[in-house]
């Protein structure tokens, strides 16, 4: 998901962050570097959050889905000071979008609409009430990856250090020692004797899952229901299972709240752990984001933040 960040979007006239609102119509509700970033501008960014946030849950806005979010608003303005600065930083060093760029993914956006009235209707629903609003989101999330990938590319962890991380987690990449297995269920104890009765005498189980098993996501496989590890089935199946040797069949019914199994263990499979060069990529994606997030925290402290969430206006919580 693409983050949208609080800045200054100098490429344009007008910056809502520090309009020229009477104070106590639009405080600033933070100070970052020296700049202050007015509240109008953090309700902005904060229904486009808000909205977008419901949109891909599929769940309508209104006022009462909206005040679900109403606690995290300070969280939120901390994570957009501390965004600011880096956009800052960002057009320091040069990064800044060009006008071009955003241009650009705007008409890009624009394409999957029939008509400017359809593409300013949609923005209109995720909370932007103008196309300058959009350009100004667009703006930010353009030089706040630019600064990004610079610092990505910056961080190359050596082949050692990856290898000793893999040696100091080697938990984290091993898999579990797994059990496949097959069940029949049936509704009672004496249809399962019955069946271990005929598995007794050669019949096959795999052809009696298919005729008489209650499991409609088994039973066309013979019963077969892969490998897991321990504690994917409910205790009385498990212990069952557990009980078992490899090719055996249980003897008794098998009582749970599905009805009554009988199950056979087809195989264990040995824990085993991921060679290095199987999981090196995502060490080193683990190293590269931890790195990058130590460096964007220290921007946001070399800056200076100040916040004043009390000035957010916020709803008292039930």
């Amino acid at each position: 998901m693409p983050r949208f960040l609080i800045c200054l979007l100098a490429l344009f006239s007008l910056s809502l962050a520090q309009q020229t609102s009477p104070q106590q119509d639009d405080p600033v509700v933070a100070e970052v570097g020296g700049q202050a970033l007015r509240k109008s501008y953090f309700d902005l960014e904060w229904g486009f959050f808000v909205k977008t946030s419901l949109q891909r849950q599929g769940v309508p806005a209104t006022p009462e889905t909206e005040s679900q979010f109403e606690r995290f608003k300070p969280q939120f303005l901390e994570r957009l000071a501390q965004d600011y600065a880096v956009i800052k930083a960002a057009e320091r060093a040069g990064l800044a979008a060009s006008k071009e760029a955003v241009e650009d993914q705007v008409a890009e956006a624009r394409k999957d609409f029939e008509s400017d009235e359809a593409f300013g209707q949609a923005l209109n629903q995720v909370g932007l009430a103008s196309l300058d609003d959009y350009r100004m989101l667009v703006y930010e999330a353009l030089t706040y990856n630019a600064y990004l990938e610079r610092l990505q590319g910056q961080i190359q962890p050596s082949e050692s250090a990856l290898r000793l991380i893999y040696g100091l987690s080697q938990a984290e990449f091993t898999t579990p020692e797994t059990y496949c297995a097959s069940h029949i269920l049936v509704v009672s104890g004496q249809e399962a004797i019955s069946l271990i009765r005929q598995l007794g005498q050669g019949a096959d189980f795999a052809e009696l899952a298919k005729r008489y098993s209650q499991d409609p996501g088994s039973k066309d496989n013979g019963g077969d229901l892969g490998c897991e590890p321990r504690g994917t089935y409910v205790t009385a199946f498990e212990n069952a299972m557990l009980r078992l040797k490899v090719g055996q069949t249980s003897r008794e019914p098998v009582r749970t709240e599905f009805g009554f199994h009988v199950i056979r263990l087809n195989k264990i499979e040995p824990s085993t752990v991921r060679p290095f060069d199987e999981v090196k990529s995502s060490i080193a994606d683990a190293v590269l984001q931890q790195a990058v997030e130590k460096l964007l925290n220290r921007i946001g402290q070399r800056a200076g933040i100040t916040l004043y969430p009390e000035r957010l206006g916020l709803s008292a919580q039930p």
